[in-house]
């Protein structure tokens, strides 16, 4: 589900983790923003194996990443690292429990997880948006 937040108002969060609906023992922080737009953070709680997953896809992209920028030339892995990197960073994107998308004055939180997602709207009386 979506919602449309103001950037002036504070949000609440469910205490549970926004993947399972578990005991959440950590914050996730997500950034929305371009770099010419003011950018917004969200912290949302998250189990400490859903965090430890969403943590390893992170460094397993920039790993991968760096070894496919600084590789030597002539190695064998020089057409299967591009392809590899992509694999990790489409399933990274997919991943995500939180989305966020920031507009002017408002961002747009996507929530995976419908059920979560109800009691987000329940805690901080939001209606789910629809213009996308």
């Amino acid at each position: 589900m979506k919602f449309r937040v103001s950037r002036e108002i504070a949000i609440s969060w469910p205490e549970k983790c926004v993947w399972c609906l578990d005991i959440p023992t950590k914050k996730m922080e997500m950034e929305g923003g371009w770099i010419w737009q003011k950018k917004s953070k969200v912290e949302f709680p998250v189990c400490s194996k859903h965090y430890f997953w969403l943590k390893g896809t992170k460094i397993a992209e920039i790993v991968l990443f760096m070894i496919w920028v600084f590789r030597s030339w002539g190695m064998p892995y020089d057409l299967i690292m591009p392809g590899l990197l992509f694999v990790i960073w489409i399933s990274s994107i997919l991943l995500k429990p939180v989305k966020i998308r920031v507009r002017k004055d408002f961002y747009i939180l996507e929530i995976r997880n419908d059920d979560y997602a109800r009691e987000f709207a329940l805690l901080n009386n939001l209606a789910p948006y629809d213009k996308f």
